[in-house]
């Protein structure tokens, strides 16, 4: 399969969240071009009460687009092109695997799957390919469903998951700069090593949900949920970043204090999160 994109997702490396824009295809930006190959093999088994699946891709890529080495937005720049770094080339590749049990009172699946998927472009990393940002190499998915009875039906998910790949700093230096009022100081910068040649911790949960299905009385279909995510408050990172307090601000240098060693931090987003919802269905379900 073949297709061509014309727009192109560009994002801050590490706060993919806080910084996604969309930019269109131009005359100095080409469409970016993908190819992929995909194989897929499916089977049942014992009477239909077990399902398997396996397959397999590989996908390469050519004009991506990215931010140039140096730059994370584009406000307040007319000529944004120009902080734009073309011709990118990616491949991305994996196997899949799932297992599922379709009939019964316990039924689930089990998944894994090994993908990779990397980036190269001229001016950026030296030239040479890194991982994307989203390459996870291990993903392994765990789900059961009990149904105690025609009521109540309890549900587990347990995921695991290879941690995102990271730019890990190798030193710090400190650079002189102006401020606005013409008084000098000491601004701090990182020593970055090679992109994305760092991986953050593991990732991992675990997911549980209980389930009531009962009729209203005007004979309609509805169901009461209970849920808790990442029962055992595992704190999982949504990014790192480097500092050299606890805090959101950085502790300069200057003539009464001496240099402040950096430490890695990590930032997590909802250890444990329980709630619950309500569903009537109004022409069945």
């Amino acid at each position: 399969m073949t297709s061509t994109q014309y727009s192109h997702l560009i994002f801050t490396s590490g706060s993919i969240m806080n910084n996604e824009v969309w930019i269109p295809s131009g005359e100095n930006i080409n469409p970016a071009k993908v190819t992929q190959y995909s194989a897929e093999w499916e089977s049942d088994f014992l009477g239909g009460k077990l399902a398997m699946t396996i397959g397999g891709y590989y996908k390469s890529s050519t004009d991506l687009a990215t931010y140039k080495d140096g730059f994370t937005n584009f406000v307040g720049d007319d000529n944004w092109a120009a902080k734009v770094e073309t011709g990118g080339i990616g491949r991305a590749y994996g196997v899949e695997f799932l297992l599922r049990k379709k009939a019964g009172r316990f039924t689930g699946f089990v998944s894994y799957s090994y993908a990779r998927s990397f980036r190269k472009y001229a001016n950026i990393n030296d030239g040479n390919e890194f991982p994307y940002d989203f390459d996870r190499p291990h993903n392994f998915n765990i789900a059961a469903n009990y149904r105690i009875n025609e009521k109540f039906t309890l549900s587990a998910t347990w995921t695991y998951q290879t941690g995102l790949p990271y730019t890990p700093a190798l030193g710090k230096q400190y650079v002189p700069a102006i401020t606005e009022e013409g008084e000098l100081y000491m601004y701090e910068c990182l020593i970055y090593g090679p992109r994305n040649s760092g991986r953050m911790k593991d990732y991992h949960r675990l997911d549980l949900a209980l389930t009531y299905e009962y009729k209203t009385k005007k004979g309609r279909d509805a169901t009461w949920s209970f849920s808790i995510y990442n029962a055992y408050f595992r704190q999982n990172p949504f990014f790192y970043y480097y500092n050299n307090t606890p805090y959101d601000y950085f502790l300069y240098p200057s003539t009464s204090n001496n240099s402040y060693a950096l430490k890695l931090y990590q930032v997590s987003y909802f250890p444990f999160l329980a709630s619950f919802s309500y569903k009537v269905y109004f022409g069945g379900k």
